[in-house]
């Protein structure tokens, strides 16, 4: 070996060894960094010169690559839910908007942000880079352009849309006989008023329970049912009603209830019915009629109407100002066949025991609009949202993507990697579903930097870096030598 090759071999090995006090100080600038992966320099030798003694002789070293190490690092837990971390294989799909490619990342620091060009009162979930996360849209709001089947920038609705009442229930039981006994009176129907005030008068019924309803626009309002017992022991009738100045049903000729100065006498009225029950106090049938403008009632066979036969309920038209008027079904517990058979009986039911009347369960399915007031991501990245008015609405899918060769991938800021050709095949799917790893909430990925091991290698570099600036020296002093030769 020349004298020549011992210094270029030292300055090699200076190269060397500076490359990786960068890598090295790279790893400890980021060691708190969210989803940093810890960077490796590999070195080979150099072989450029060959002796017919001694065969091939060193030249040296130099970088052969720069390695990222994907193994997990630990997770820390964040106050904030959608600080996502992947606990196992995976990576988050992000678009950026100055990029025409797909970005790939594990670091989940991600915010809800309101954008102009996004469909209004929509919310975009993205990084502080402005990067938007990619999933699918299982709202009822998705990106233009795009199907709920097509992968896209996630959007959460701001606002749950209000649903109108289709399906009012109530279990209830009415005593018998009735304490203390009331002198007859006449059918509920008959006496109702939509145009008096109260439209129905306290001694015109023997109990009354109400159950706040919604329309298609989220507008509340009150259901009040009436019951009395008719001359038939076994028999009690209902009437389902709400404020008659809020009644704004359709007619027959294009006009609507309430069109005149007063409300029409049969305004308000919804729904008249007869529950029948047996001797053993359970409900054995159920008829009803609708109430017409006139209040002129003619509860036969002939105007009877008939149950839906697919839910074997009666349903009552409502209409508070909509376009069209709208339907909601009555269920007291118990439901008939096309026979008019009880079918089997129902814990929470309408009956007629001796007991003080009282209601068991009442409810409905409608709602007001509600606002978004907090969210919640299960592991396989579906978001559901948390609505003022009680509601919990799948919203998104957070999807992921893996590929077979991560060291093709590409660093680029903000902790995310574009994929070359290298990066073999791209794989998308879901958290917690065959290879992808759990998604997880209020948590993120911290560095898998060990620093302990970073500073042992930065002691050892510059070791090193010494001993091949010393071999330089040497060189140098050796050539001093044979200038000084005489």
């Amino acid at each position: 070996m020349s004298i020549h090759n011992m210094m270029f071999n030292g300055m090699s090995g200076l190269n060397s060894m500076s490359s990786n006090m960068a890598m090295l100080g790279e790893n400890i600038a980021n060691v708190n960094t969210v989803s940093y992966k810890n960077v490796r320099t590999v070195f080979q030798n150099v072989l450029t010169s060959s002796q017919e003694r001694f065969g091939e002789t060193g030249n040296g070293s130099t970088v052969d690559s720069i390695s990222k190490d994907f193994r997990n690092g630990s997770f820390e837990t964040t106050t904030r839910v959608t600080d996502l971390a992947l606990s196992g294989q995976g990576f988050f799909m992000l678009r950026d908007p100055l990029e025409s490619e797909t970005l790939y990342g594990r670091d989940g620091q991600f915010r809800l942000r309101e954008l102009p060009d996004s469909p209004e009162g929509t919310f975009n979930l993205m990084t502080p880079e402005g990067r938007y996360v990619q999933g699918l849209n299982l709202g009822s709001v998705v990106n233009p352009g795009q199907s709920p089947d097509d992968i896209g920038d996630i959007l959460l609705r701001g606002i749950s849309l209000p649903k109108a009442t289709e399906t009012v229930k109530l279990a209830l039981n009415l005593e018998n006989p009735p304490r203390p006994p009331e002198k007859q009176t006449p059918p509920l129907f008959a006496g109702w008023d939509g145009a008096a005030t109260p439209p129905l008068a306290e001694d015109q019924y023997s109990y009354q329970t109400k159950i706040e309803a919604f329309d298609d626009q989220g507008r509340a309002f009150d259901l009040n049912i009436y019951f009395d017992q008719t001359a038939s022991g076994d028999e009690w009738e209902f009437l389902v009603t709400h404020d008659p100045g809020l009644d704004r049903r359709l007619l027959n000729d294009g006009g609507r209830y309430n069109d005149g100065e007063t409300p029409e006498k049969g305004a308000g009225a919804l729904l008249y019915g007869k529950l029948i029950f047996d001797q053993t106090g359970e409900l054995r049938d159920l008829a009803a009629w609708n109430v017409p403008l006139d209040g002129e009632l003619v509860p036969d066979e002939e105007s009877r109407l008939t149950f839906d036969p697919t839910s074997s309920l009666y349903s009552f038209s409502y209409n508070l100002g909509s376009e069209a008027d709208l339907s909601a079904t009555l269920d007291f517990g118990t439901t008939f066949d096309t026979e008019g058979l009880a079918a089997p009986y129902n814990p929470l039911r309408t009956t007629n025991y001796a007991v003080q009347s009282t209601v068991i369960y009442k409810g409905q399915d409608g709602f007001a609009p509600g606002k978004l007031q907090d969210l919640s991501i299960k592991p396989d990245g579906t978001i559901v949202g948390h609505y003022s008015n009680g509601q919990q609405i799948v919203q998104a899918q957070v999807m992921l993507a893996d590929h077979t060769n991560y060291q093709g991938l590409i660093p680029t800021s903000g902790n995310a990697y574009k994929a070359n050709d290298q990066a073999g095949e791209l794989v998308i799917g879901t958290g917690d579903n065959g290879t992808f790893g759990k998604i997880l909430s209020n948590s993120l990925e911290i560095s898998n930097v060990d620093l302990a091991r970073e500073f042992v290698d930065l002691n050892m570099t510059q070791r090193i870096f010494q001993a091949n600036s010393k071999s330089i020296t040497t060189a140098d002093e050796i050539f001093d030598t044979l200038i000084r030769l005489k």
